[in-house]
């Protein structure tokens, strides 16, 4: 609930104060991400994506709205499971044949191990 009706709509408004036209939306909206249980006994309602239907963020950006999808989706009987949020951006970014995909931190530990581009950004 924290993922999707708290941090997904303060994203949303902050986009829609900005300017822009953002909907919120997470994996089960529309049977956009579809998940199962991590391999990892033990860990509890963490998921890994089986399947990604991204006709309703082709939809949304088609019309001119920003979707801020949050990393939350369900199997086949309704079980909700929270998904790494990188891991979801990239399968969405595949199902979509994005040219693209740009991740965003503030971790240092991330940002330590990435090689500095050799192009300009």
């Amino acid at each position: 609930m924290v993922l999707v009706g708290r941090v997904n709509k303060e994203l949303v408004a902050l986009l829609n104060q900005a300017g822009g036209a953002a909907v919120g939306l997470c994996g089960k909206d529309g049977s956009l991400i579809t998940a199962r249980p991590h391999d990892n006994d033990g860990v509890g309602f963490v998921g890994d994506v089986t399947n990604v239907e991204p006709g309703i963020v082709k939809a949304l950006v088609a019309a001119g709205y920003i979707p801020v999808i949050s990393s939350v989706a369900a199997d086949e009987t309704g079980q909700a499971y929270n998904i790494n949020a990188d891991t979801v951006a990239g399968e969405l970014a595949a199902a979509l044949n994005a040219e693209k995909l740009i991740l965003l931190t503030d971790t240092p530990g991330i940002l330590q191990r990435s090689p500095r581009p050799q192009y300009p950004l």
